[in-house]
């Protein structure tokens, strides 16, 4: 960017050179600003993943009398950062997606829906952790944790089999 001022000739090599120093410094000042937080706060990072199982139910009961459950499995990926506190506190936060959903039978079990849905997860925990000692030499911690977990539907897909095959999208 090219800024005209209005300088005498002389001065205008001397705002080159200052521009020129500004923009060092800047980048200077932003390079270690980048790297300050590493020095700063301890910190870990990490990825966990995992089979996801859900069996769906009911809490009505002419609709439990009426469908059946079967086991629908899914996934869950997400990447973690976990900062220590004090006192044997720590806080963890954690990104990540995973694949539910449920699968029902109806009409005597001769037809079946299946239903797969699409999360975005993040969640954030407050951990307290406790000394245990599971035997001589063994030491070990045990975890209290407090904090939300939030599920945002992204989409979702399924399949119908009655009669015949029907694959629909869950629209929002």
């Amino acid at each position: 960017e090219n800024h005209e001022w209005d300088l005498p000739d002389q001065s205008k090599i001397l705002q080159e050179c200052a521009m020129t120093d500004v923009r060092k410094i800047f980048f200077a000042c932003a390079l270690s600003w980048a790297f300050l937080p590493s020095y700063c706060q301890k910190f870990s990072i990490g990825a966990k993943a995992g089979p996801l199982i859900h069996w769906g139910s009911f809490g009505d009961k002419d609709d439990k009398a009426e469908y059946s459950h079967k086991i629908k499995p899914g996934f869950y990926a997400a990447g973690l950062v976990f900062f220590p506190l004090k006192n044997k506190y720590s806080f963890q936060t954690e990104f990540g997606f995973s694949q539910r959903g449920r699968k029902i039978t109806f009409n005597e079990d001769s037809w079946e829906n299946s239903a797969t849905y699409y999360f975005a997860d993040a969640s954030m925990m407050l951990r307290r952790s406790f000394p245990l000692n599971l035997g001589p030499n063994i030491p070990s911690q045990w975890f209290v944790n407090v904090g939300p977990h939030v599920s945002y539907w992204i989409s979702g897909k399924g399949k119908v089999n009655a009669g015949g095959s029907y694959n629909y999208t869950v629209v929002f």
